[in-house]
């Protein structure tokens, strides 16, 4: 199978507000992150507590990111506005990976020999 080119419409930019990271950590955090497939970018503010992300979302979903966090010990605020954004990024990237997984049915195809 053919590697998926990422069209503007799968690459997702997000700013997360995060616990302050210490500055020990911030390296480690960023390499983990980077690491992910379809990561293209992730940086801390310098104060640590805001994450800027750029990724491939049919490649990579926000519930990964919020795994690699986790396991990175990164924690992401509990407030609701925060869990309604957390919400929100988990459907909008569930659903980009979703249509850019998604075969086309005979209506959304070519004919065939044209």
């Amino acid at each position: 199978m053919a590697p998926m080119k990422t069209t503007p419409a799968e690459l997702t930019e997000r700013h997360l507000r995060v616990e302050a990271v210490p500055a020990a950590q911030r390296n480690r955090v960023l390499a983990e992150l980077s690491g992910l497939p379809g990561m293209e970018l992730a940086d801390l503010t310098g104060d640590g507590a805001v994450l800027f992300l750029r990724y491939d979302a049919s490649r990579l979903t926000f519930e990964g990111i919020e795994q690699a966090l986790a396991d990175a010990q990164v924690r992401l605020p509990a407030d609701w506005q925060s869990r309604l954004h957390t919400a929100w990024c988990e459907f909008s990237d569930r659903n980009v990976h979703d249509h850019a997984q998604h075969e086309p049915s005979c209506c959304g195809k070519p004919p065939r020999g044209g």
